[in-house]
Parts: C-alpha cells; structure tokens; sequence
C-alpha cells in the first residue's frame, strides 16, 4: 500500500507523519488485504485555527473519502479515520452480502413454486 501525506502550506514534521502512517494501516488492513489496499493520500491544510484533514483510500477499485476538522492536527486526523473506517467497514459489509452462495430461507419456497 502506498501512502501519501500532503500539508498544505503546512509543516507536517516526522512524528506526525509516522502517527499518520501506524494509525492508517491497522484501521485498513483490519478489513481488506495488501492486495486490495492500493493508495491512500492525506491532506492536512490549516484555515486559521481549524485543522482540515481529507482521507483518499483507493480500495478493491472503489475511492472512498473522509474528512475531518479539528482544533488540533491529531484529533482532526483521529476524526476522519474514524469516518474512513466506518465507510470501509460498510464497504466490506456490502461487498461480502453481494457475493451470497447460498440460497436464502424466504427465496427457498419461491423457487420451489417455480
């Protein structure tokens, strides 16, 4: 998985630079493989005192955006990776019901009558 950390007009420093990346692979790997897991971008930008965060993640061929604002840069961070695992964990949901093998209870009957 490739990461890519953008400031914007923003002195992003190491250690947050290395939160950031320890806190985006365990959140996106819980629920995909490395295979799946194709490019994620962060955008940190400052509009007065308001820390803006915007998570891009290209996973299984499907984009999936968060934002989150803050007062500061980690908590701002923590907000939208909250949003992007809560969209990934739909996702995965969504796609694991969409591949179903066997035939439901309640279709069982009808296809019988058929």
């Amino acid at each position: 998985m490739n990461i890519q950390l953008h400031g914007k007009h923003i002195d992003l420093g190491f250690a947050f630079q290395q939160y950031m990346s320890d806190s985006l692979m365990p959140a996106l790997s819980k629920y995909f493989t490395e295979n799946n897991l194709q490019d994620v971008s962060v955008h940190v930008s400052k509009k007065g005192k308001v820390f803006s965060i915007v998570i891009d993640a290209y996973i299984a061929k499907q984009k999936l955006t968060s934002s989150g604002d803050g007062g500061d840069a980690h908590g701002a961070f923590d907000n939208a990776l909250q949003k992007l695992t809560k969209q990934v964990r739909r996702h995965k949901r969504k796609v694991k019901n969409h591949h179903m093998t066997d035939t439901p209870k309640h279709m069982g009957a009808f296809m019988a009558t058929t």
